[in-house]
C-alpha cells in the first residue's frame, strides 16, 4: 500500500497519481480490520470527513460498489449524499483522504499487536503464577519472554512481530514493575495492588464490575461467564448515577 508514492505523484500529469490511487484504495479496501462491518459491500468509513471544495461536500467514506468499482461516498451541508469515482475528486482532495486511510492503516496495526502481546504476557504470566512464582517475579518472566518474540506466537509460520509496538508494551510493564518495586520498598503491601480477578495481573485501567475488577474485555466476559448481553446490558448504564459497572482509569495499580 504505497501511499507514500502517490504523494510523488500529486501534481504529475502523465496519470501515474490516478493508477497509483486506484493499486493503493483497492489494497487498503480488502484490510477487513478497516472495514464496517455492517456494511455487506468493502467500506471504509473516515474517521473525520475530508472537506472538499468541489460542490461543497465533505468526503465520508471509501467503499465498493455493487458494479464491483472504488466509490467515494461525499455528503454536502444540506445533507444530500453523492458518489464519485475517485478520479472524479481534485487529487489534493484525494490526497488528504489516503492520509486520513494511511491513519488508520496504523492505528489498526497497533491495535492488532498489541492484542497479540496483551494475550501472551497475559498467558505466560498465569503459568509463572500456576507455578507457585510470586506476583513481581511472574511479571518480570513475561516480561522477558515477551520481548524474545520474533513472531506471532498464535500462528504457525506467524508473521514478523512489530519490534516498534512491542517495545513500547514491553516498556509499559516495565515502568509497572518498576513501580511495584518502588512502592513496596516505601512499605506498600503487595495486598494493597488493584489486580484483575481473571487473570491477576496489576491494573491501572479496566472495568469495575460491582466489586470486581477485570483488566480488559477479554476478562471482563470472563467474569460474566461469556454472557455477552448481560455484560453489554450492565455496562450501557455507565452515564446513569449510581452505576456500579464502567471502565475507568486510577491513578496507580495501588488501591488508595
Amino acid at each position: 500500500m504505497n501511499i507514500a508514492e502517490c504523494k510523488d505523484y500529486v501534481h504529475d500529469e502523465d496519470g501515474c497519481f490516478d493508477e497509483i490511487m486506484g493499486k493503493v484504495l483497492a489494497d487498503v479496501l480488502q484490510v477487513k480490520e478497516l472495514l464496517d462491518v455492517d456494511v455487506a459491500l468493502p467500506h471504509i468509513q473516515l474517521e473525520e470527513s475530508v472537506c472538499g471544495d468541489f460542490l461543497d461536500c465533505n468526503i465520508d467514506a471509501v467503499f465498493v460498489g455493487e458494479d464491483d468499482a472504488i466509490h467515494i461516498l461525499a455528503s454536502s451541508r444540506n445533507g444530500a449524499i453523492y458518489q464519485y469515482f475517485p478520479w472524479q475528486i481534485p487529487r489534493e482532495t484525494m490526497m488528504e483522504v489516503m492520509l486520513q486511510i494511511e491513519q488508520q492503516l496504523k492505528y489498526t496495526e497497533e491495535k492488532k499487536w498489541w492484542g497479540i502481546y496483551q494475550h501472551f504476557f497475559k498467558q505466560d504470566f498465569q503459568f509463572w503464577r500456576r507455578e507457585g512464582r510470586d506476583l513481581l517475579y511472574s511479571l518480570q518472566m513475561a516480561v522477558m519472554e515477551t520481548k524474545n518474540l520474533k513472531h506471532n506466537p498464535f500462528k504457525p509460520n506467524g508473521e514478523k512481530v512489530n519490534q516498534i509496538i512491542l517495545q513500547q508494551f514491553c516498556r509499559q510493564w516495565e515502568y509497572t514493575i518498576n513501580d511495584i518495586i518502588n512502592e513496596v520498598n516505601e512499605g506498600a503491601s503487595y495486598d494493597d495492588i488493584r489486580v484483575c480477578d481473571n487473570c491477576g495481573l496489576p491494573m491501572s485501567d479496566g472495568y469495575y464490575l460491582g466489586g470486581e475488577f477485570a483488566c480488559d474485555d477479554e476478562c471482563c466476559l470472563a467474569l460474566y461467564n461469556g454472557d455477552k448481553a448481560q455484560m453489554d446490558e450492565d455496562l450501557s448504564h455507565v452515564d446513569e448515577n449510581g452505576s456500579d459497572c464502567y471502565y475507568t482509569e486510577w491513578d496507580s495499580i495501588f488501591f488508595d
